[in-house]
């Protein structure tokens, strides 16, 4: 998977042999990004050596993983209406590997709920607090702002669409 993740990093140079130190890097940066989505935060991937072997090129690269960095607690806040899916998609990250992008992930879904729901304001914050050297809690909360409510709508210059097919299509019916 580390091959993979520096393959996905430098596609025209990494996975083609090549190495370029600009590439290189940006591929142990996706190697370490990987770790920290598996909760290794403090993950170490550095380059040791590059070794030639004939006219191959192969680098050489130690990680130090690090302590593992588990979820604890991760609570939903400030919702304007209830989220039962996104709440039990929360409670189930408590124990498996801290991965802020998988939070990242349930906070989109509940704004992009509220704003599908008519809060087109809506925003959201991420905290996270370390409870245990090696546990951290996450609170997101959603400030929903103002509920947005369309009052009327006219439907003009309809010439070559009936109007009870756009009301329909709208839901306006």
């Amino acid at each position: 998977q580390l091959t993979w993740a520096a393959d996905q990093a430098s596609p025209d140079v990494i996975r083609l042999d090549r190495y370029t130190e600009p590439e290189l890097e940006r591929g142990l940066k996706a190697m370490r990004n990987l770790y920290a989505a598996r909760g290794h935060q403090a993950a170490k991937v550095e380059l040791l050596e590059v070794q030639e072997r004939g006219r191959t090129l192969i680098p050489v690269i130690q990680v130090d993983e690090g302590p593992r960095t588990d979820h604890g607690e991760v609570q939903l806040e400030g919702s304007a209406f209830p989220t039962p899916e996104l709440e039990a998609l929360a409670a189930e990250r408590a124990g498996l590997p801290f991965d802020p992008t998988a939070l990242e992930r349930i906070a989109r879904s509940l704004i992009e709920a509220h704003r599908d729901r008519g809060y087109l304001q809506a925003e959201l914050s991420v905290r996270h607090t370390a409870t245990d050297e090696h546990v951290v809690d996450s609170v997101i909360t959603v400030d929903p702002g103002p509920l947005v409510l369309l009052r009327s709508i006219a439907l003009r210059g309809l010439r070559h669409i009936q109007p009870w097919f756009v009301r329909r299509e709208l839901d306006l019916a």
